[in-house]
């Protein structure tokens, strides 16, 4: 098997050989367990995959869509993940708690580094609310409602000489209950963005100079 690999081969080419292909198998084997590592909330940086709301906690919000993409040059292992495509969905159904397995998509190709087995999990999508690092002690919001007048965290509507804060983060269950109305009827899409909407205040820019001038004039007391 030495014999086939030369200073520019690539693992494709243990494809040509039975015991290379036994090795690439074994990668096979490396690539079945270390996916499920990847379905965590840690690493995808959100509080839940699912969320109850309602009275009772009768309804739920979930992911809608999740995808495995496994690259290797390795034609062999390609086939290897299609041939057990459906294990694998099945897996990512039952770990995020997908309304159906047609919503997990496993997809393999054969651009990568030479001798690099790359895995990438995709999840879609989640409400701001229940990412984590926007909502944990120390995160991104506990800076932003400190700094949240400061023009430098502001980007829309300032062509207009006003720009738009964030007055509250929401609970899981209110963000869940808005987010499962995001994807239903009309009438639910608009009362999802009317309430999205409630959540912001437009400012106008001179207001953040009168704020600072009055700081000046407590300051100088």
């Amino acid at each position: 098997m030495l014999s086939l690999i030369g200073d520019d081969a690539k693992m494709d080419v243990l494809d040509r050989d039975g015991e290379g292909k036994k090795e690439i198998e074994k990668l096979f084997k490396i690539v079945n367990w270390k996916y499920k590592d990847l379905i965590d909330v840690r690493k995808l940086g959100v509080t839940n995959f699912s969320v109850s709301f309602g009275p009772g906690g009768t309804e739920r919000w979930n992911f809608e869509k999740a995808a495995l993409v496994v690259s290797s040059t390795s034609k062999w292992l390609s086939d290897l993940v299609s041939n057990n495509h459906d294990n694998f969905r099945r897996h990512i159904m039952s770990s995020l708690d997908l309304d159906s397995n047609t919503n997990a998509k496993v997809n393999a190709h054969n651009y990568t580094k030479p001798w690099e087995v790359s895995l990438t999990f995709y999840a879609a999508a989640s409400f701001l609310d229940n990412i984590s690092p926007m909502t944990t002690g120390g995160g991104y919001w506990e800076k932003y409602e400190k700094k949240s007048e400061n023009l430098l965290h502001h980007v829309l509507f300032m062509q207009d000489g006003k720009y738009i804060v964030r007055k509250k983060t929401l609970l899981l269950k209110e963000g869940a209950a808005i987010a499962r109305k995001e994807s239903g009827t009309e009438e639910e899409i608009r009362e999802a963005r009317e309430k999205i909407l409630s959540l912001y205040d437009v400012k106008d820019i001179r207001d953040i100079r009168k704020q600072e001038g009055e700081k000046d004039i407590n300051a100088d007391k």
